[in-house]
């Protein structure tokens, strides 16, 4: 992405967020990461909306199924931690929308609960990982 089609993405959020009746901060958080795509995740997400009260969790999650379809995200561990950095995003690690995200990538690639919840898991164990070695670093 050049500078200038990020500059125009930048401006492009706030039309984005009257348009589709959004907060700022979510169409800029789109527009920050994904450049003048985020139009392309914010259409085709929208459904999610009325499952996801949050809105950032509903981006989050617009951001689960982009990945999947555009970057062969295949696993929560590879969403949270190379796709989007969620992990390192928040304080609070994505920890509060964990579920949601798994659930709407469970629906796109076809897991089972038991599938859903393996990810969680795994998901879980690299976290404690993580935070283990920078704390003992």
């Amino acid at each position: 992405m050049t500078e200038s089609l990020f500059e125009r993405a930048k401006s492009e959020h706030v039309k984005w967020s009257k348009d589709w009746q959004l907060p700022e901060e979510v169409t800029f958080a789109l527009a920050a990461r994904h450049g003048l795509e985020a139009e392309k995740i914010i259409h085709a997400a929208l459904v999610l909306r009325a499952r996801h009260r949050d809105p950032e969790e509903w981006m989050w999650c617009a951001e689960a199924l982009h990945a999947i379809e555009e970057t062969m995200c295949l696993s929560l561990k590879d969403f949270y931690l190379r796709r989007t950095h969620l992990i390192l995003s928040r304080e609070d690690h994505g920890r509060p929308f964990v579920k949601a995200i798994a659930q709407v990538m469970g629906e796109r690639l076809g897991w089972d609960s038991n599938r859903q919840l393996a990810e969680i898991n795994a998901l879980q164990n690299q976290l404690a990982w993580e935070l283990a070695a920078t704390i003992s670093s």
